[in-house]
């Protein structure tokens, strides 16, 4: 469709242009730019495989899914910090895309999904997540591929949802509620558990194969570390979190 070809180029572009006026502000090297968004981690684990990327606990597929063509592209000579925006621009053009592909499956009409589309390309939250090297397009794609993957119907209808549950739980675990929610919509209880057991059992499995390519990856939701977020300290971080808000 026409459509999607557009809003793919328009929300790839869009991030291109934001990220081209922030490249020399060195956001890779500062926190909470967003909602505690941890920039330097994330940066560090697209484009360096021997660094922690112990936080593929609670964002399954990650590095496997992210990282790993990311790192290509630096293999083929492109420098770090050009590779990694490269990934924020595709996520950006892709979420755009498929949103307005989603909304028009849902409703069947060109005007109002491009309309609302449109809205999300102007929102604050799409400008600023489409400029930075972070994992937010990645994830709101993968909630709107897993609701999109929901909509098919037929004989590929069982093997859709289930792809919708590795989809939705493969960035953040969080996520898996639009896979799970997509099940339940569509089927019985009965196979909805059984498509969001295999969806789970494949996230485990490539799990394995990710562990294997990256040593240090986290264990397969392994929520212990979660605990160090319930307790901070937020002393230093009044001076922080403004600094950074008003960095750009």
């Amino acid at each position: 469709m026409a459509g999607v070809a557009v809003f793919l180029f328009v929300g790839a572009l869009l991030s291109y242009l934001a990220a081209k006026q922030l490249l020399g502000l060195h956001l890779d090297k500062h926190y909470d730019l967003w909602f505690q968004a941890d920039t330097p981690r994330v940066f560090t684990n697209l484009t360096d495989r021997a660094s922690n990327h112990y936080r593929t606990s609670v964002h399954p597929l990650v590095s496997l899914f992210l990282a790993t063509p990311t790192m290509v592209l630096v293999k083929l000579g492109l420098a770090p910090m050009r590779a990694a925006y490269v990934l924020t621009i595709v996520g950006a053009g892709l979420l755009s895309g498929f949103f307005f592909l989603l909304l028009y499956r849902l409703h069947a009409r060109l005007l109002e999904a491009a309309l609302f589309t449109s809205l999300l390309l102007c929102s604050a939250s799409f400008l600023f997540f489409g400029s930075i090297v972070e994992l937010y397009a990645w994830g709101g794609l993968s909630i709107v591929l897993a609701i999109l993957l929901a909509t098919v119907e037929g004989r590929f209808q069982p093997a859709c949802l289930v792809i919708a549950g590795i989809v939705s739980v493969s960035i953040t675990i969080t996520n898996w509620m639009a896979g799970i929610v997509a099940n339940l919509e569509r089927e019985k209880l009965s196979r909805a558990v059984l498509y969001s057991a295999l969806a789970l059992a494949a996230v485990a499995a490539l799990s394995a194969v990710q562990g294997y390519i990256y040593p240090t990856a986290g264990r397969f939701f392994s929520i212990h570390e979660e605990r160090n977020y319930t307790n901070l300290d937020v002393t230093g971080r009044k001076l922080q979190v403004p600094r950074v808000f008003f960095l750009g």
